[in-house]
Protein backbone atom coordinates (compact mmCIF):
# COMPACT_ATOMS: atom_id res chain seq x y z
CA UNK A 1 0.00 0.00 0.00
CA UNK A 2 1.52 3.05 -0.57
CA UNK A 3 0.12 5.21 2.21
CA UNK A 4 1.43 2.20 4.25
CA UNK A 5 4.86 2.82 3.47
CA UNK A 6 4.59 6.86 4.15
CA UNK A 7 3.01 6.15 8.32
CA UNK A 8 5.20 5.79 11.44
CA UNK A 9 2.50 2.46 12.30
CA UNK A 10 0.46 0.81 10.51
CA UNK A 11 -2.59 -0.78 12.19
CA UNK A 12 -5.01 -3.65 10.40
CA UNK A 13 -8.36 -3.45 12.34
CA UNK A 14 -10.01 -5.81 9.96
CA UNK A 15 -12.08 -8.75 12.30
CA UNK A 16 -11.04 -6.66 15.09
CA UNK A 17 -13.77 -6.28 18.26
CA UNK A 18 -14.57 -2.59 18.69
CA UNK A 19 -13.00 -2.69 22.14
CA UNK A 20 -9.45 -4.35 20.37
CA UNK A 21 -9.52 -1.34 18.07
CA UNK A 22 -10.77 0.96 21.01
CA UNK A 23 -7.27 -0.65 22.98
CA UNK A 24 -4.98 -0.39 20.10
CA UNK A 25 -6.04 3.59 19.40
CA UNK A 26 -5.36 4.25 23.01
CA UNK A 27 -2.13 1.97 22.81
CA UNK A 28 -1.01 4.36 20.45
CA UNK A 29 -2.12 7.36 22.13
CA UNK A 30 -3.92 8.95 19.43
CA UNK A 31 -4.71 12.76 19.95
CA UNK A 32 -6.64 13.21 16.82
CA UNK A 33 -9.04 10.21 15.05
CA UNK A 34 -10.67 10.22 12.01
CA UNK A 35 -12.86 7.92 11.10
CA UNK A 36 -13.36 7.91 7.20
CA UNK A 37 -16.30 5.55 6.47
CA UNK A 38 -19.48 7.24 8.40
CA UNK A 39 -22.81 5.09 7.87
CA UNK A 40 -21.36 3.28 4.91
CA UNK A 41 -20.46 -0.38 4.78
CA UNK A 42 -17.27 -1.49 7.11
CA UNK A 43 -17.28 1.45 9.15
CA UNK A 44 -15.87 1.27 12.70
CA UNK A 45 -18.64 4.30 14.01
CA UNK A 46 -18.57 1.19 16.84
CA UNK A 47 -15.09 1.49 18.00
CA UNK A 48 -15.63 5.75 17.37
CA UNK A 49 -18.59 4.90 20.30
CA UNK A 50 -16.18 3.75 22.89
CA UNK A 51 -14.56 7.27 22.31
CA UNK A 52 -10.85 5.52 22.40
CA UNK A 53 -9.17 9.28 21.47
CA UNK A 54 -9.18 12.61 23.07
CA UNK A 55 -10.63 14.40 19.72
CA UNK A 56 -12.35 12.12 16.95
CA UNK A 57 -13.69 13.30 13.44
CA UNK A 58 -15.72 11.99 10.56
CA UNK A 59 -14.75 12.81 7.07
CA UNK A 60 -15.54 12.11 3.61
CA UNK A 61 -16.90 8.71 3.66
CA UNK A 62 -20.82 9.47 4.35
CA UNK A 63 -21.65 13.31 3.87
CA UNK A 64 -24.06 13.48 7.21
CA UNK A 65 -23.74 12.95 11.22
CA UNK A 66 -23.10 9.75 12.68
CA UNK A 67 -25.23 10.24 15.62
CA UNK A 68 -22.77 9.88 18.03
CA UNK A 69 -21.70 12.25 20.76
CA UNK A 70 -18.45 11.03 20.93
CA UNK A 71 -17.70 12.14 17.48
CA UNK A 72 -16.62 15.85 18.51
CA UNK A 73 -16.21 16.98 14.61
CA UNK A 74 -17.44 16.51 11.24
CA UNK A 75 -15.40 18.34 8.06
CA UNK A 76 -17.51 19.30 5.51
CA UNK A 77 -17.82 22.58 3.08
CA UNK A 78 -20.97 25.24 2.92
CA UNK A 79 -22.22 23.42 -0.71
CA UNK A 80 -22.94 20.61 1.23
CA UNK A 81 -24.07 21.85 4.67
CA UNK A 82 -25.44 25.37 3.91
CA UNK A 83 -24.36 27.60 7.17
CA UNK A 84 -28.39 28.77 7.19
CA UNK A 85 -29.12 24.51 7.68
CA UNK A 86 -31.57 23.26 10.30
CA UNK A 87 -30.50 20.39 10.14
CA UNK A 88 -29.10 18.99 13.73
CA UNK A 89 -25.78 17.43 14.28
CA UNK A 90 -24.07 15.79 16.61
CA UNK A 91 -20.69 17.12 15.31
CA UNK A 92 -19.64 20.78 15.01
CA UNK A 93 -19.32 21.39 11.50
CA UNK A 94 -16.04 22.45 10.69
CA UNK A 95 -16.44 24.11 7.11
CA UNK A 96 -13.39 23.36 4.79
CA UNK A 97 -12.77 26.99 2.49
CA UNK A 98 -13.38 25.01 -1.23
CA UNK A 99 -14.67 21.31 -0.91
CA UNK A 100 -14.75 18.52 1.79
CA UNK A 101 -14.17 16.09 -0.69
CA UNK A 102 -10.44 16.02 -1.34
CA UNK A 103 -9.77 14.37 -5.08
CA UNK A 104 -7.21 15.00 -7.78
CA UNK A 105 -6.89 12.44 -11.04
CA UNK A 106 -3.74 11.20 -11.89
CA UNK A 107 -1.76 13.44 -14.33
CA UNK A 108 -2.09 10.90 -17.40
CA UNK A 109 -6.12 10.57 -17.18
CA UNK A 110 -6.46 12.67 -20.67
CA UNK A 111 -8.84 14.86 -21.62
CA UNK A 112 -12.62 14.42 -19.67
CA UNK A 113 -14.60 13.38 -23.21
CA UNK A 114 -17.51 15.24 -24.61
CA UNK A 115 -20.78 13.49 -22.46
CA UNK A 116 -22.50 10.35 -24.21
CA UNK A 117 -25.97 12.63 -24.47
CA UNK A 118 -24.22 15.05 -27.15
CA UNK A 119 -24.09 12.18 -29.61
CA UNK A 120 -27.19 10.62 -28.51
CA UNK A 121 -29.39 13.64 -28.33
CA UNK A 122 -30.87 12.61 -25.32
CA UNK A 123 -29.11 12.51 -21.24
CA UNK A 124 -29.05 9.37 -19.61
CA UNK A 125 -29.41 9.33 -15.65
CA UNK A 126 -27.96 6.27 -13.28
CA UNK A 127 -28.73 5.36 -10.12
CA UNK A 128 -26.66 2.54 -8.63
CA UNK A 129 -27.59 2.66 -5.17
CA UNK A 130 -29.07 -0.03 -2.80
CA UNK A 131 -32.29 -1.36 -3.68
CA UNK A 132 -33.64 -0.66 0.17
CA UNK A 133 -33.59 2.94 -0.73
CA UNK A 134 -36.23 2.67 -3.50
CA UNK A 135 -39.44 3.80 -2.41
CA UNK A 136 -42.65 5.53 -3.77
CA UNK A 137 -41.64 8.78 -3.03
CA UNK A 138 -38.13 7.72 -4.76
CA UNK A 139 -39.84 6.59 -7.83
CA UNK A 140 -42.15 10.13 -7.93
CA UNK A 141 -38.83 11.98 -7.78
CA UNK A 142 -37.42 10.27 -10.48
CA UNK A 143 -40.85 10.32 -12.63
CA UNK A 144 -41.21 14.07 -12.38
CA UNK A 145 -37.19 14.07 -13.17
CA UNK A 146 -38.06 12.06 -16.24
CA UNK A 147 -41.00 14.43 -17.07
CA UNK A 148 -39.07 17.07 -17.20
CA UNK A 149 -36.09 16.15 -19.57
CA UNK A 150 -37.38 15.37 -22.96
CA UNK A 151 -36.47 11.85 -24.26
CA UNK A 152 -34.72 11.37 -20.89
CA UNK A 153 -33.62 7.92 -19.84
CA UNK A 154 -32.90 6.37 -16.36
CA UNK A 155 -31.05 3.29 -15.72
CA UNK A 156 -31.06 1.48 -12.48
Amino acid sequence: LRLEQHADAWRSIFNKTPLEVAEMVRGDEIDILVELAGHTAGNRLDAMALHPAPIQVSWIGYPNTTGLDTVQYRFTDALADPPYTEQRFTEELVRLPNSFLCYTPPPDVGAVAPPPCEALGYVTFGSFNNVAKVNARVVRLWARILSAVPDGRLVL
